[in-house]
């Protein structure tokens, strides 16, 4: 399901990429991956009808809640000048995508 998201997202101008988040624990050390805690599952850039590619987040629920930290990342991403959504199993993601254009567009 990731997947199909990322390859329906390069159909609208999105070019993004699995960002996993946690730790592990190396030799009693705990190493972190990721972007961030809370960083949306996926992210890269969009490109806009200007040439301007600008930040893309997409966070993918499949049937738990959104964190806190997982809001504030996204609400993060929209007010510094990206584009970032919150994609539920239950929205098809053509119609996902083109509503985040359209918001964009809209400057909403």
């Amino acid at each position: 399901m990731i997947g199909h998201a990322i390859a329906v997202g390069a159909q609208y101008g999105f070019t993004l990429f699995r960002n996993s988040t946690g730790f592990v624990v190396r030799d009693g050390r705990k190493m972190r991956y990721g972007l961030c805690p809370g960083s949306s599952d996926l992210v890269g850039w969009y490109k806009t009808d200007g040439g301007d590619a600008l930040f893309a987040a997409v966070e993918v629920k499949f049937s738990k809640k959104i964190t806190d930290l997982q809001k504030r990342f996204v609400a993060a991403v929209n007010n510094a000048g990206g584009i970032a959504g919150i994609w539920h199993k239950e929205v098809n993601v053509h119609d996902f995508f083109r509503q985040m254009v359209k918001n964009r567009e809209n400057g909403t």
